[in-house]
């Protein structure tokens, strides 16, 4: 385990810039590293340091690896985990507050854009109820069932290693 950790701390000293465009947007395997990135808004799902919360942020240069995730394969879902601190994102709670990161790994699902091919839904539950939304403050937020196309709920994988 430590020398897990002691490789992911060299990934991210060694990561490097990736374009989002969708050339790059790939299916997740079971496990990999990613940078996620909001279709609408052209941002990369990231950990904010100063309250452990969700965020959309400018896709960075290779010093953001706050960026990059970690995907685990769960079951029939992933787990989430920032590559950077370790941390994994916390199952999304009440609507329109911001998802947060937690030391204890939730379980999102995957459901691709019916419109749009590598293009992603990720539910915190197998009923689809609710999907991680960048919302108009960048925060990463709960939000009711997307719709296929480009919206606030979607997102591309770009994979980094």
């Amino acid at each position: 385990m430590k020398l897990q950790k002691l490789l992911s701390v060299i990934f991210v000293l060694l990561c490097t810039t990736l374009a989002a465009s969708a050339e790059n947007y790939v299916t997740p395997a079971d496990s990999g590293i990613y940078r996620i990135i909001n279709l609408k808004y052209n941002l990369a799902l990231a950990q904010d340091f100063t309250n452990g919360g969700m965020i959309c942020d400018a896709i960075g240069d290779e010093s953001d690896c706050i960026q990059l995730w970690q995907l685990c394969k769960k079951g029939t879902g992933w787990t989430l985990q920032n590559l950077y601190t370790g941390d994994y994102v916390k199952a999304a709670g009440s609507f329109y507050k911001q998802v947060m990161t937690s030391t204890t790994p939730a379980t999102y699902y995957l459901k691709e854009n019916s419109v749009m091919s590598k293009s992603y839904n990720m539910w915190v539950n197998t009923s689809q109820a609710y999907s991680l939304h960048c919302d108009n403050d960048n925060n990463i937020v709960p939000w009711y069932k997307g719709s296929d196309g480009v919206s606030a709920s979607e997102w591309g994988f770009v994979k980094v290693e």
